[in-house]
């Protein structure tokens, strides 16, 4: 959960963003009503609409159809969750049973669908074109980044330049438009929209990284989750990369055999091992920490506030967190 400091400014919101999403994911077909209550029951952290809903207050006007705008995220960013669960084969999330794991792949792939329907229509709700100009543009760039790293897995190791392109598309991408979507609900200024973009990108790229570098030291019982997940599943993320750049050439050559799968999965333990010896997973949280003082650095060409100090202690969190 994130803490108080975080959510205590908009927990009002944060109530009635429970309600909306019921709402909108209410069904006459049983199976789905079904499976969208186990969905809102093992929610996670909600940290893309508190994003938007602390970027709506910054510019000072009342927000006005933010709760609608985030439930559109929300549900965006849960139907490309039950997506990948299905393209992973992933049988826990958050500590629970996938939808997949349950009403298999076939089902939770229309589940998906419907859900990322219902996102559409939240955005029509709002009656701005321009919300669903953005949900429609980060719905393609997500999609974009998930194939980008699909096509890469078990041919050629990513480079940090094509590590980041992913990462952009996949995760970057949607805190980028929860805080631009926070703006239009408030109508910003062009310059405050712009900063609030970037300030979503900034965060989201600490988030994505730190969340890498979890996948490798992270608890399992915090993580709810087998540790090494990625690199089980052939995807390479900053850790690895960080300890490759470190690594001699007989390294190398192992990693690369048992990204191409010519290496069998018993290399996974020797492979972890490097990246400890090298120190992979304390250089890429470098970087993350590089990119939350940039974000903070952004967060203070804004006035002094409740919403801006709850900004700060939620990019603080990002990195410093356990799951």
């Amino acid at each position: 959960m994130l803490p108080d400091a975080v959510t205590a400014p908009i927990r009002g919101e944060l109530e009635e963003l429970e309600q909306r999403l019921v709402e909108l994911v209410r069904s006459d077909v049983p199976l789905v009503s079904r499976a969208m209550e186990y969905v809102l029951a093992n929610r996670g952290k909600r940290i893309r609409p508190v994003v938007l809903f602390l970027c709506s207050r910054l510019a000072g006007d009342t927000p006005r159809g933010h709760v609608t705008s985030a439930a559109a995220v929300e549900l965006l960013h849960t139907a490309t969750l039950i997506h990948d669960d299905v393209v992973d084969n992933s049988q826990t999330r958050r500590g629970v049973p996938t939808l997949n794991a349950i009403w298999g792949n076939r089902i939770s792939v229309l589940l998906g669908d419907y859900m990322f329907a219902k996102a559409l229509q939240a955005a029509l709700e709002t009656r701005n074109p321009l919300v669903l100009e953005v949900i429609s543009e980060v719905s393609q760039r997500m999609s974009q980044g998930e194939l980008r790293q699909l096509s890469s897995d078990g041919i050629d190791p990513l480079d940090p330049e094509g590590y980041y392109r992913v990462i952009r598309d996949k995760t970057a991408s949607l805190f980028a438009a929860s805080c631009q979507l926070g703006a239009l609900a408030s109508a910003a200024s062009q310059s405050e929209t712009d900063r609030l973009r970037a300030l979503g990108e900034t965060i989201g790229l600490a988030f994505q990284i730190t969340d890498d570098v979890l996948d490798y030291v992270g608890h399992p019982g915090k993580m709810g989750k087998p540790p090494a997940q990625d690199l089980r599943e052939r995807k390479v993320t900053l850790p690895l990369l960080k300890a490759m750049e470190r690594s001699t050439q007989e390294e190398r050559q192992l990693v690369n055999g048992f990204l191409r799968g010519d290496s069998e999965d018993h290399q996974l333990e020797r492979i972890l091992e490097l990246v400890r010896v090298r120190g992979g997973a304390e250089a890429a949280l470098d970087e993350a920490r590089h990119f939350q003082r940039q974000a903070q650095e952004i967060l203070r060409t804004f006035e002094p506030s409740p919403y801006r100090q709850a900004l700060a202690e939620l990019i603080d969190f990002v990195v410093e967190r356990e799951n």
